[in-house]
């Protein structure tokens, strides 16, 4: 089951995305998308995580597709609010 939350930023949506490909493609995963929306999977530990993200009037909505089963969404959550928040 799909899990969606918002992140509000303050910055130009090009530097909130260059700073998430970066982080993503560092951690060896995948990253495709522009200022409007895209797609992401993050390798973790137990497992990959994979979503989606669109912006609008400067939120960030993620939408988590996939996870490990034993990773819960506050931490997934978490993790991406620290990395993009």
């Amino acid at each position: 089951m799909a899990y969606s939350f918002d992140i509000p930023f303050n910055e130009e949506a090009h530097s909130l995305i260059s700073r998430a490909k970066s982080t993503i493609e560092g951690a060896q995963g995948s990253f495709s998308g522009d200022t409007q929306n895209g797609v992401f999977a993050v390798p973790a530990k137990v497992g990959t995580v994979e979503g989606n993200y669109a912006i609008q009037n400067n939120v960030l909505r993620v939408t988590i597709t996939k996870k490990p089963f034993i990773a819960p969404n506050s931490m997934i959550e978490d993790a991406l609010r620290r990395y993009l928040g």
